[in-house]
């Protein structure tokens, strides 16, 4: 070999790795020889370049796909190939698809399982092999993955020999860190790992070593870094192997204990520090965690209830915010149906959390018996901060009820006495909060805005920066409901930049969905729609029932203003459906069906809807409400020559949009005035309060809504045809400066 030019390939070297001194030597010797080694494990010699192999890509079943995207994926291609090779017949399509997709991605993408799982296609179909594949608990059935080629090594003809072949290659400590490793569902970070996997102190090796040696031979994957920590993770299929042989050790029960507790003590780290100024820290940890969390909660409910009260009451509010509902109210109502005795303060806590979830997915009567419950659970305690977090999440979902509304005051006060009596400026901060969104719901911006802000800046002295954000939020809707669409623009962007940051997914959606808000308040349907059907996915994975049908109605107000009236009709119905099951919301649909009903001519019928409308708004106290469904019934009264009768509505409207100090509020019951006095022949007053409107809608950048572009043309023609085009111009201006006052008066 000396002197030849050579390649000299050896596959499979990591049975023999000590020869890698032998190569070492020829590659001294002969200097023109290059050697292509493929082994599980590097042969770590001078001069040695290492490539990786990668697993195959797999499809991405959380995004959109079709038969076309999937088939482009490597691992389908496989799959594919040689499910064809034992079935010729076999395809791909809308039947089985999915099924083929989940077990490629099951499998990691691990060339040899998709074909071992392939062989099985002349017997089992995709969807009943998936079923066999994966137990409900998700964990991987080695024992399907065989039979593979006869004229293949032994290793290669089912993956439990492949993998056994790299494991019996370990040394007895790295074999006993492998098994206990395998306890992490969602791989772990170093740390983890030494605290979890050392603590019968039987390895005989140093952690860091054994996972470096691990990762060496492949039976562990080095992750992305979270926070500056590396994690490492486990294929599926090599994770399963790893759990057979912890059962065989013995210690799976102390290894499982150990992982609980462990992952217990980090989300009480992590809920003590929730409001902190590392709170976007540990929200991310507990994302990342998330797999281990539900792993450690799951085996701690079956064998240490206690344990698993505990990591509920920690884990919950990020849980919420995160957007993992589902798995929430499951936690709870174990707790609740186990009769976990543990800590009242925390069984507290659970009960809320159950009302939180129960209120996001539109069940308000659900939601107040378990935020009663734990307002007595708390009260039964002594524990002030869980009376005074009950107390508000009771007020919350009572703020709709316009049956209820009058009992939100005294809960709201309570809380806030409690607050300060406990000296506890997070809780002073948030209930402040609440009496701030109660404000808001009556109109009354002002004292709204003034309580946010105390509360923003208790929340930022605080360092608690996802507070700030909440507020900041809800300053955006004020001055989204004022008309100043800039500053909320403004306000709410601070506040998604933290969230999203955070990962509060359900507070990302709202917020989201005010932006939606601003665009259709400009005009900008095209760019409202896909904010409202975006959110409307999301919080649709997040089964928010509320969420879902608030953004049905946001598409059916853009549909009338684009005078699509069947469409908007038909969200308008769907969401109503939904406003009444969840005991809220109903009114602003009712009213959006009168404004339908008026533009096609029906009357009678428009009369009745605003009516209803209106008179649950009285009920509720909302100035907002009541000023939108008075301007609709003065437009109707006018469209019926009621002059007198739409004047009456339009001054009360008017005069609620004026406590509330609202432009948007103002805009379009100035435009029905104006229209009103073109009616009865006042046309220097039209044109004085036509200005006005230009004036408002030009400072806010609200264009007229599309369907009323024509009737507003005509007031402008009509109004400047009767007194002539110099005097209508003058009368004009003088309503673009006039005050609101002076132009109405």
């Amino acid at each position: 070999l000396c002197e030849k030019r050579m390649l000299l390939v050896l596959d499979g070297l990591e049975h023999i790795l000590t020869a890698a001194t032998v190569i070492t030597t020829l590659m001294e010797t002969s200097p023109h020889l290059n050697v292509l080694v493929t082994s599980r494990a590097p042969l770590h010699v001078r001069g040695e370049h290492t490539f990786n192999v990668p697993p195959l890509e797999v499809p991405n079943l959380k995004v959109p796909w079709n038969l076309e995207t999937l088939s482009a994926s490597p691992a389908v291609s496989l799959f594919v190939e040689r499910a064809k090779a034992v079935k010729g017949d076999f395809v791909v399509d809308d039947q089985n698809a999915r099924a083929v997709a989940e077990i490629c991605a099951r499998l990691d993408g691990l060339p040899l399982a998709i074909e071992l799982a392939a062989a099985r296609i002349s017997l089992l179909s995709p969807q009943t092999m998936l079923a066999r594949l994966v137990d409900p608990a998700g964990h991987i059935s080695l024992q399907i993955l065989t039979g593979g080629a006869h004229d293949l090594p032994a290793r290669q003809q089912a993956l439990r020999n492949t993998i056994a072949w790299s494991y019996d290659l370990l040394e007895d400590g790295l074999k006993k860190l492998f098994s206990r490793l395998a306890v992490f569902a969602g791989g772990c970070t170093l740390t983890s790992a030494e605290v979890v996997c050392s603590q019968a102190n039987d390895l005989q090796i140093d952690v860091l070593d054994g996972i470096s040696s691990l990762v060496d031979n492949n039976l562990l994957r080095r992750d992305h870094e979270m926070g500056g920590e590396p994690r490492v993770s486990m294929l599926q299929t090599i994770r399963e192997y790893g759990l057979e042989q912890l059962r065989k050790s013995r210690k799976d029960a102390e290894t499982y204990r150990t992982h609980a507790k462990h992952f217990a003590s980090m989300v009480e780290e992590a809920e003590a520090k929730r409001s902190g100024p590392d709170q976007s820290i540990w929200a991310a940890r507990i994302a990342a965690e998330q797999v281990n969390i539900r792993a450690a909660l799951g085996w701690s409910f079956d064998n240490m209830p206690e344990l698993a009260l505990q990591i509920t009451a920690a884990v919950g509010e990020f849980w919420f915010a995160q957007g993992h509902w589902a798995e929430l109210e499951t936690a709870c109502e174990r707790v609740a149906q186990q009769a976990i005795d543990g800590p009242a303060e925390l069984q507290a806590r659970c009960a809320r959390y159950a009302g939180q979830c129960a209120e996001a997915h539109g069940d308000p009567v659900r939601a107040e018996k378990f935020f009663e419950q734990s307002l007595t659970l708390g009260e039964k305690c002594g524990s002030g901060a869980e009376t005074l977090e009950a107390l508000l999440h009771l007020g919350n979902i009572l703020i709709e009820d316009r049956d209820r509304k009058s009992e939100v005051r005294p809960l709201f006060d309570r809380a806030l006495s409690i607050a300060r009596e406990l000296a506890d400026e997070k809780r002073i901060a948030d209930a402040l909060f609440h009496s701030a969104v109660l404000a808001i719901s009556d109109g009354d911006f002002e004292r709204a805005r003034e309580m946010l802000e105390q509360a923003t800046a208790a929340r930022r002295k605080r360092g608690d920066s996802i507070g700030v954000a909440r507020c900041m939020s809800h300053l955006g809707t004020i001055a989204l409901l004022i008309g100043d669409y800039r500053r909320a623009s403004s306000c709410l962007e601070l506040a998604l930049t933290t969230e999203e940051k955070a990962g509060e997914n359900h507070n990302v959606t709202w917020d989201r969905y005010k932006r939606g808000q601003i665009a259709y308040c400009r005009g900008e349907y095209t760019q409202a729609r896909i904010e409202f059907e975006e959110c409307l996915k999301a919080f649709q994975q997040m089964n928010a029932t509320l969420g879902e049908a608030w953004c049905i109605y946001e598409l059916g107000r853009i549909a009338i203003d684009t005078e699509e009236f069947l469409e908007a009709s038909g969200y308008l119905e769907r969401c109503l459906s939904m406003f009444r099951t969840a005991g809220r919301g109903s009114a602003w649909a009712t009213l959006q069906l009168g404004r339908i009903a008026i533009y096609e001519g029906r009357l009678r019928s428009a009369r009745k809807l605003l009516e209803r409308s209106l008179a649950i708004f009285r009920e509720m106290g909302s100035k907002n409400g009541m000023t939108q469904a008075l301007g609709e019934l003065a437009r109707l009264a006018r469209l019926q020559r009621e002059h007198e009768l739409a004047h009456s509505f339009l001054k009360e409207s008017f005069e609620l949009a004026t406590q509330m100090d609202s432009k948007r509020a103002a805009a379009p019951v100035l435009q029905q005035l104006a229209y009103l006095a073109n009616a009865q022949n006042q046309h220097d007053r039209a044109a004085r309060l036509l200005g006005k409107v230009d004036a408002l809608r030009e400072e806010m950048g609200s264009p007229v809504p599309a369907c009323d572009c024509a009737e507003h043309e005509n007031a402008i023609k009509r109004a400047s045809a009767a007194l002539g085009e110099e005097p209508f111009a003058k009368l004009w201006a003088d309503g673009r400066s006039a005050s609101l006052d002076q132009v109405e008066g």
